[in-house]
């Protein structure tokens, strides 16, 4: 039912309260649906390290210091100057095109932006935990994401560890050309 089962909170953090409960439904059942990451093409895995030549950057929602991402957010690193420079320039850019600071928005480059390190299957560094070959790293024991194939609901998918990425943040999967280098936005 819609209705609230209490009308008055009996406390700051009433659970039964009001809408709380339907809220709290529809926000579990939106988590569960939005964890997955389907990909429209598969990704290279590297025989050797079994990892993909991507990154997963995350763009904090608030103005800051990069250094935030060595220290200040559980589960995020930083990201390497060459991709945060050449992810951060569009958007830069496009800044200034409407007015830089006289459009009164802040700096797109302004905002901390961060990796999150990848999880292969496997035995990973203690810190990271471990998942099985063709299984799921939702419930690693460490922040981190996996690339997936033909598990789930998806022919090639992102799986993302317990609470990553960091809410309100911006996620983008930036992956690295072979022939030149370049960082491929996606």
């Amino acid at each position: 039912s819609l209705c609230p089962i209490h009308t008055t909170a009996t406390s700051d953090s009433d659970p039964v309260y009001g809408y709380r409960p339907a809220v709290n439904a529809i926000v579990n059942r939106l988590k569960n649906a939005l964890s997955v990451q389907c990909l429209p093409q598969k990704l290279t895995i590297d025989p050797n390290t079994h990892q993909v030549p991507c990154v997963i950057l995350v763009t904090l929602p608030k103005t800051g210091n990069q250094d935030v991402c060595s220290s200040g957010v559980a589960g995020l690193g930083p990201t390497p100057p060459a991709v945060l420079a050449q992810f951060q320039a569009p958007a830069h850019a496009a800044w200034l095109a409407e007015g830089g600071t006289k459009s009164g928005l802040p700096d797109p480059s302004s905002f901390p932006t961060c990796t999150i390190p990848e999880l292969i299957p496997g035995p990973n560094p203690p810190s990271m935990g471990d998942y099985l070959q063709g299984g799921d790293c939702s419930m690693a024991s460490t922040p981190g994401w996996c690339y997936i194939e033909g598990a789930g609901s998806c022919a090639q998918q992102i799986l993302f560890t317990a609470n990553q990425p960091p809410p309100g943040a911006t996620v983008n999967l930036q992956c690295i050309e072979q022939a030149n280098g370049a960082v491929d936005g996606g």
